[in-house]
């Protein structure tokens, strides 16, 4: 799925999910490394996925499983809304360096 989806992370059965908004398909995503994943959201611009895990680990891989990094070692567990308001902190301070390098 390209367009129109979302994923969902399942504490369950330890996975991420890719979910259709318009077909109503569900397809687990192989991502060998998100190990019990917490919360989950996509970056439409990089096109990357971005994660929380049980172990305090922030995470990011491409959308096609290619070029995972962990981006932070949190120390504490960290809940879905608190890294979603965290995540736009971030994002909001790198786009302001980058419109103050341009200047």
């Amino acid at each position: 799925m390209d367009t129109d989806f979302l994923y969902v992370s399942d504490w369950t059965h330890m996975r991420l999910y890719q979910v259709s908004l318009t077909g109503g398909t569900m397809a687990a995503v192989d991502f060998p490394l998100a190990v019990g994943p917490v919360g989950v959201l996509f970056d439409v611009r990089s096109r990357r996925v971005m994660w929380t895990d049980a172990q305090s680990f922030v995470n990011s891989v491409g959308m096609d499983g290619t070029k995972y990094e962990m981006v932070a070692n949190l120390g504490v567990y960290i809940n879905f809304i608190t890294f979603t308001f965290l995540w736009r902190i971030i994002k909001q301070i790198n786009f302001e360096l980058l419109l103050s390098t341009l200047k």
